[in-house]
């Protein structure tokens, strides 16, 4: 909830502890390793999908967003 509340301290401090206390070195690819950490911070968002619309790698603008949340109920579009 940390994402939605706006504590990103509090993301970051506990994005850190999942990577140290849980990943290896062995997880990550050596050609792609963007491809495993986006996978990791997908996992923990899809468990918003009750209240948002979870989208991955969706294009936006010039470039590409890695993971858009879109409240369903317009209370949540804060």
């Amino acid at each position: 909830m940390d994402i939605i509340l706006g504590n990103i301290k509090n993301l970051q401090t506990n994005s850190k502890k999942i990577v140290e206390e849980t990943l290896s070195y062995f997880d990550v690819s050596r050609e792609e390793p963007e491809r495993f950490y986006h996978g990791l911070i997908l996992g923990m968002v899809v468990g918003l999908s009750k209240k948002y619309i979870v989208k991955s790698n969706r294009e936006a603008g010039y470039g590409r967003a890695d993971v858009i949340l879109i409240p369903k109920e317009k209370k949540n579009q804060e």
